[in-house]
């Protein structure tokens, strides 16, 4: 978060306590204020982002960092998907403003 911000990204960020059942109120609440979001997850087929999907309306840009293995996600990792959904949001913002 420190980094993302660092850079001038908007971020938040919510840690569930509970993976399920999913707390639909927090989820919805969280999400309410997103246009974009990333569920960062260690778990190679990103259940808990498919659980998400399941019981909760979600932001149109609702995207999986999911990872298996031992290794876990470095900041490095995360911060670059943050850039990269940023990046597509002003690209898709620009091209709506250019219509």
């Amino acid at each position: 978060m420190r980094l993302a911000r660092a850079e001038g990204l908007a971020v938040k960020l919510l840690v569930p306590k509970l993976l399920y059942p999913i707390a639909e109120r927090i989820y919805a609440d969280f999400f309410a204020s997103l246009r974009q979001c990333a569920v960062v997850e260690q778990s190679h087929q990103g259940q808990l982002h498919k659980i998400i999907r399941m019981w909760v309306d979600v932001p149109a840009g609702f995207a999986s960092l999911a990872k298996s293995g031992a290794n876990p996600f470095t900041p490095d990792e995360v911060l670059d998907t943050l850039r990269a959904m940023t990046a597509a949001a002003s690209a898709s913002a620009g091209k709506g403003a250019a219509k």
